[in-house]
């Protein structure tokens, strides 16, 4: 080297010495590396002071030997397949071989033609480590099938069902594990998943046709009481008290109590008894009760003195269907 040559300190030097000791900068700027063979320019810098120059192909280099360590490093921990790190060796065979950069260019392919070998001392860690890699993904696809298996059991066992809140409320739920639940292979969520979905499917479905059914049955009962208030209100003047209101009231099934308190309401609208029918009306709680509330109310007719007016009753309802025994029913004399 001339006087013109330059030292740089540079992260090579801790792979294969310092590689500014093989470049030197001319006069005229041109940038030269040592090599067995001889002394070879690599390139310029113009524009660029001799240390500038020279740390830019050194940087080159260090790039390239930066490769082969790694290169090392991951074949020895078992991490590269060794079809791919031959590959590698070859790749990086080319690039030194046509490298423009200032280093220990003979080192470096030296070091490089070291792999070969260091391949196949390592391929039993390689195996090793492939086989540890399939164990445990073998292990994480099946907590992930047994996860997803017992989601979708689960929700078979909840089609049936007929707890229509609590029931749609868990399968939303199903539904979130479900989608934070790992993938399985394609085959196997496909099948898992079109098990999941159709159960839910046949659980809405019911769940709509239920509901769909009682707002029909609502809406015919609602009708046939209005009809029941309508003949009420014609039989308002009647004295034949529970003759009169027991076969309209019973005849028709059980609505919400919003709905029969709105008609209760309006059926004894112009009646001093429409308060205490109220008050008798919330304690009836099914249809098979209003025939015995309508008639204690039906008792207190206009003009009567509610002071003097008394009424008893028993109930007793079976589970088959609503009945109403009463035991006693006593009304003011006439004097």
């Amino acid at each position: 080297m001339d006087n013109n040559e330059q030292q740089v300190n540079s992260p090579a030097s801790a792979l294969i010495g310092d590689p500014s000791r093989y470049g030197r900068v001319a006069s005229d700027g041109t940038v030269f590396v040592q090599t067995p063979q001889g002394e070879r320019a690599v390139g310029s810098y113009p524009g660029k002071t001799p240390e500038e120059a020279l740390a830019y192909f050194v940087r080159k280099f260090e790039v390239v030997a930066a490769e082969v360590a790694l290169l090392a490093a991951r074949i020895v921990s078992g991490a590269m397949v060794p079809e791919d790190a031959l590959q590698s060796v070859a790749k990086l065979r080319n690039q030194i071989d046509n490298l423009n950069g200032v280093g220990n260019l003979a080192a470096l392919r030296a070091s490089l033609e070291q792999i070969p070998s260091l391949i196949e001392e390592s391929k039993p860690a390689f195996e090793a480590r492939k086989a540890a890699d399939q164990a445990a993904k073998a292990e994480k696809r099946a907590a992930a099938l047994s996860l997803k298996e017992r989601i979708v059991s689960e929700a078979e066992s909840l089609k049936e069902s007929t707890q229509w809140k609590v029931t749609s409320e868990r399968l939303k739920e199903l539904l979130d594990q479900w989608k934070k639940a790992p993938r399985l292979d394609k085959k196997s969520d496909a099948d898992l998943w079109k098990r999941f979905s159709s159960a839910r499917n046949f659980f809405d479905k019911k769940r709509r046709q239920h509901f769909s059914t009682l707002t029909k049955q609502q809406s015919e009962v609602k009708s046939v009481k209005e009809k029941v208030v309508l003949d009420a209100e014609a039989l308002a003047n009647s004295t034949d008290w529970v003759n009169s209101a027991k076969p309209f009231w019973a005849s028709a099934s059980h609505i919400d109590r919003a709905a029969a308190a709105s008609l209760n309401s309006l059926a004894f609208r112009e009646s001093p008894a429409a308060s205490a029918f109220a008050a008798l009306l919330s304690y009836s709680a099914t249809a098979a009760t209003s025939w015995a509330t309508t008639s204690a109310a039906l008792a207190f007719a206009p003009g009567s003195d509610l002071r003097h007016c008394s009424c008893s009753a028993s109930f007793k309802v079976s589970s088959t269907s609503s009945t109403l025994r009463s035991s006693a029913f006593r009304f003011p004399r006439s004097t």
